[in-house]
Formats: structure tokens, C-alpha cells, sequence
């Protein structure tokens, strides 16, 4: 027979853990989104600069 799964009690969080919680949250999201932009900023640098080193010339 498989063994049941305890269930697991549902926390409680105190108002100081949530605003902490949101704190991290937004820290975090805030992170993701700069590292995304300088991802973004990269590769538009370097499309650009291929752009206009190799393609423009041609035509």
C-alpha cells in the first residue's frame, strides 16, 4: 500500500513576514527585469553595429 501523504499545515505569516516577503518580491522582479534590458541592449548593439559595418555598405 502507498503511503498517505502528510498534510502540511497551512502557514500563518505575520504582517512584518508578508511586507518583508513583498520587499523581496519586488527586489527580485526588479533584478530580472534590469538583467533583461541589458541582454536586450547587447544584442540591439550588436545588431546595430553589424547593421551598419556590413550590411548598409552593400546596398
Amino acid at each position: 500500500m502507498a503511503k498517505k501523504k502528510r498534510e502540511k499545515p497551512q502557514r500563518i505569516l505575520t504582517p512584518h513576514q508578508v511586507s518583508r516577503w513583498e520587499q523581496q518580491k519586488k527586489r527580485q522582479r526588479l533584478i530580472l527585469m534590469t538583467g533583461i534590458f541589458v541582454i536586450v541592449s547587447a544584442f540591439a548593439i550588436v545588431i546595430v553595429g553589424w547593421y551598419l559595418g556590413q550590411y548598409k555598405p552593400l546596398r
